[in-house]
């Protein structure tokens, strides 16, 4: 039931009413949401494989480990991933 009040609804809704469908800030805004939404359910259904990717880079800049060599930095970012 979620699913039906969410951006799909939303969407029907802006075409039934004619609301905010001229507003380009408004329909970027509700564009990106979308995209976001997509990809947050496309990467669950995928164990949230490229979320886990992200933070695995994020953990090796956090680190300062960006100073090393590459392909130590690779070293470093496939011992996160593996976790």
């Amino acid at each position: 039931m979620e699913f039906l009040g969410g951006w799909p609804t939303a969407f029907l809704a802006q075409q039934v009413f004619r609301h905010k469908i001229r507003k380009l800030n408004y329909q970027i805004i509700f564009w990106l949401i979308v995209v976001c939404h997509l990809w947050l359910a496309f990467d669950s259904f995928l164990g949230w494989r490229y979320s886990r990717l992200g933070y695995a880079w994020l953990q090796v800049l956090a680190t300062h480990e960006a100073e090393r060599p590459v392909s130590e930095q690779f070293a470093i970012f496939q011992s996160y991933c593996v976790k």
